[in-house]
């Protein structure tokens, strides 16, 4: 067996051992009690070894448009690739679960199987079918600490991980110059990437070249400094879905997360989660990719935006379902079960972006 694939079955069996438990008692033991006593890193955050990192050095970076990589070396038959003149900045989600510390080190993320086997080309690699991938480091904040329990100390380590997002992507715009671009990411990645739009695009000159952003698998609401992509050839708008059987419930917690509004985080519950995900590619059916299965597959098509979250019946392809975060909540393959629509639908909105600058 493949050590990313180990590591990920090992990471989401504690997961849905404690899933087992919360579903028997609504949910509460696991993300209550179970979980964080498992996950809570030793001792509290400290910021002492979390030295300013430099982006310009190519080691800082798991994905570069002009060396090889994992994601367009391992795109599936039957994949299309259209040239868009596009840059994409993804940022990977957690997988730093069992930590020790707060942070992940840099040595770690170098490491990490997860990021290169598994993030890379079965996420950022939708992206390889349009546009130029930049995917980079960053000392992720470890999975504690977006639970409830974890407090500042938590709040503390999503910051810090967000300034090495943030280095990275001031890096970016200084290689792709004037071309237009994309923010891409899952999970902790989409955290960061809120963040991003909020700081370092809306209200700056940048917020003319974004041609979207994709942030699955995190509450994002709507409000005056976000707008959601209201149609497919909307441009500089967010979107953003959390997939859900028709049944699942959310687990305690899922609304107070740490998220970034205004000025800093909160874990206010701020509304009705933005649920728009990219169009079905053929007759309401989408086309997956996880790299376990390592071909494009259908999906069911029977999917539906219900009060923020997206409710789709479970897929027949085991891989879109074998790890569950919790009883119906298909969070690790939210970017797989959507992967061809996503490469499709920033192929359209690029052409948006293009049509109305001429």
């Amino acid at each position: 067996m493949r050590p990313w694939l180990r590591n990920l079955m090992l990471v989401v069996g504690v997961l849905a051992v404690g899933g087992i438990t919360g579903y028997a008692n609504r949910g509460h033991l696991m993300w209550t009690y179970v979980m964080p006593r498992l996950m809570e890193p030793d001792g509290d955050f400290d910021d002492a070894a979390l030295a300013m990192l430099d982006f310009a050095d190519e080691i800082n970076w798991a994905a570069l448009p002009w060396r090889e990589s994992e994601i367009a070396d391992q795109l599936p038959e039957g994949a299309n690739q259209t040239n868009t003149g596009v840059a994409v900045f993804y940022i990977h989600p957690t997988s730093s679960m069992m930590a020790e510390s707060w942070n992940q080190s840099m040595e770690a993320e170098r490491g990490d199987d997860l990021v290169h086997s598994f993030f890379l080309p079965g996420q950022a690699s939708t992206f390889a079918q349009c546009c130029d991938v930049y995917a980079p480091y960053y000392r992720q904040a470890a999975f504690f600490s977006f639970m409830q329990a974890s407090g500042a100390n938590g709040e503390a380590a999503i910051n810090a991980a967000y300034q090495d997002v943030r280095l990275a992507f001031t890096q970016f715009h200084s290689w792709i110059g004037d071309a237009p671009f994309i923010i891409a990411g899952h999970s902790q990645g989409s955290a960061h990437g809120l963040r991003l739009l909020v700081e370092e695009v809306y209200g700056s000159p940048l917020k003319d070249r974004l041609v979207a952003a994709y942030l699955p698998g995190f509450r994002i609401t709507e409000d005056a400094a976000i707008h959601a992509c209201a149609d497919r050839r909307d441009t500089g708008c967010v979107l953003a879905w959390n997939i859900f059987t028709p049944d699942a419930a959310t687990p305690p917690g899922y609304y107070s997360t740490p998220v970034w509004h205004n000025i800093g985080y909160t874990r206010e519950d701020l509304g009705m989660l933005i649920c728009n995900p990219p169009a079905a590619d053929n007759a309401g059916t989408y086309t997956s990719y996880i790299p376990t299965v390592g071909e494009l597959v259908p999906s069911v098509g029977e999917a539906e935006c219900d009060g923020g979250l997206w409710r789709t019946p479970l897929p027949a392809n085991e891989a879109l379902h074998m790890f569950e975060v919790s009883p119906g909540w298909l969070h690790v393959t939210e970017f797989s079960y959507t992967w061809s629509a996503i490469g499709s639908d920033a192929i359209r909105r690029a052409e948006a972006w293009y049509a109305a600058e001429s």
